[in-house]
């Protein structure tokens, strides 16, 4: 028999939730700031990085994503729901090349 939820559990999950949302945030923003100020070598940086990796695999494991973004629906999913941008948003400039040497615009890719 199916055990529901009560309001209570389904409040404290939806704090705990947004609560890792926070902190995946704040050491997402940290960890780019260390790294420009001091490189991604450093040992500040370094800890930074680790503390939000194991975060996002918390949030993964035990909050996974429910919906994506409209951004993240338009682009490809693969069977592992691993995102993967088109090639247009991933280097622009050589994906515009490539597609004026399919247009016949352009002969060599420089």
């Amino acid at each position: 028999m199916k055990r529901y939820r009560t309001r209570e559990e389904e409040k404290k999950d939806a704090e705990i939730e947004s609560g890792l949302q926070a902190i995946e945030t704040q050491l997402d923003s940290a960890s780019q700031r260390l790294a420009f100020l001091h490189g991604k070598d450093n040992a500040e940086t370094k800890k930074v990085t680790m503390a939000m990796r194991i975060t996002r695999r918390l949030q993964s494991k035990y909050y996974p994503v429910k919906t994506r973004s409209i951004k993240r629906s338009i682009d490809s999913v693969d069977e592992n729901g691993n995102y993967k941008p088109h090639p247009s948003k991933q280097n622009y400039p050589k994906y515009k090349k490539m597609r004026d040497i399919k247009k016949g615009k352009q002969r060599v890719l420089v």
